[in-house]
């Protein structure tokens, strides 16, 4: 709702203009995801203008029971919902990683470099990315 977009802007501003080294932001929902329930359509008309304006770096979300690393106009999507039981995916062709698995995402930021790693149930590094500014 308007009120929850008003509190992201200011927040995003003032993470900002304190020159913040990293824009994250996080939700249920993703914008979009090669899970069962696919893109959401409302996200990407109320974030994506959002994300683009203020810099955002990487979007967290879960919703879908997966594991998933999209990069879409120099912005990292990530889901991890798949700490209970997992469910398929979709064919999709712009995923970087996409695991039907149970497991979760783990991100270590350090100043201005973060490394993403999504860990299966075992403990396991399943994929790793890192990102520096």
């Amino acid at each position: 709702d308007r009120e929850q977009l008003d509190w992201l802007k200011g927040g995003l501003q003032a993470s900002v203009a304190s020159k913040k080294p990293w824009q994250v932001i996080f939700g249920h929902r993703p914008i979009y995801s090669s899970g069962i329930h696919g893109d959401t359509i409302e996200m990407k008309k109320m974030l994506l203008p959002i994300v683009k304006n203020y810099g955002v770096d990487m979007v967290l979300a879960g919703h879908d029971h997966h594991l998933e690393l999209q990069e879409r106009d120099g912005v990292a999507h990530v889901i991890s919902g798949a700490g209970g039981k997992s469910r398929g995916t979709r064919p999709w062709e712009k995923p970087i990683f996409v695991a039907s698995v149970n497991g979760f995402a783990h991100l270590d930021f350090e100043g201005t470099s973060v490394t993403l790693s999504f860990v299966g149930e075992r403990g396991n590094v399943l994929y790793q990315r890192s990102y520096a500014k």
